[in-house]
């Protein structure tokens, strides 16, 4: 906030090479600083104005773009595991993150990435990428996304998995499985299979 703490103005240009610089690092660098480069993205849109700024900005695309492709791509128990999953958390927060994270061909990747972080040995990146799931499923839109992706089995498995650890980070998976469950058709197969009921129900 210090940082970010300037006249609008100058905000808005601080602001425009932040997104310039940072777009093309992820479209050029290694995983690594890719998954750098979206970790600081995310600090930045903290900031209620810079967030206003960026996620409004068209040019942060390669940003949303990367994010599916570096979630799919880097090991679930990684210190880059650990670095990408907390902006994600936060930026699938708002609406217009959702949908240009899931646009057309994106969702898959990134669905299937968080399904795999969940089975992460590190419980906090496990919660944060189940409580991007929630995020995802909180609204009607990219819930029908979800329920309708072919890796759905495994984001449900990904849950079921954060459902089983530590109890103070376990409430983001039992939210986002509760999201899902406003989907009354898809609800009312699950409580058909016995070892979902078992794990998540009881």
């Amino acid at each position: 906030d210090a940082v970010l703490s300037v006249p609008d103005a100058s905000l808005v240009a601080l602001c425009k090479d932040l997104i310039s610089g940072l777009s093309s690092t992820v479209q050029r660098a290694s995983v690594e600083v890719a998954i750098t480069a979206v970790s600081v993205f995310g600090c930045v849109c903290q900031n209620e104005k810079a967030r206003q700024l960026m996620l409004r900005h068209s040019d942060t695309e390669p940003i949303f773009e990367a994010i599916p492709r570096l979630v799919a791509e880097i090991d679930c128990d990684s210190a880059n595991a650990c670095g990408v999953t907390p902006s994600v958390a936060y930026l699938t927060q708002y609406p217009s993150a959702q949908r240009r994270v899931l646009a057309s061909g994106r969702s898959g990747k990134l669905l299937s990435g968080l399904s795999r972080l969940m089975r992460s040995g590190d419980a906090k990146t496990a919660s944060d990428a189940a409580e991007a799931i929630g995020n995802l499923t909180y609204g009607e839109g990219g819930r029908y996304q979800v329920l309708a992706d072919q890796g759905l089995e495994g984001v449900v498995e990904g849950l079921c998995a954060v459902l089983e650890g530590p109890e103070d980070l376990a409430g983001t998976a039992a939210w986002a499985t509760g999201n899902l469950c406003r989907d009354d058709k898809w609800c009312l197969q699950m409580l058909d299979r016995p070892k979902w009921v078992r794990d998540v129900v009881v």
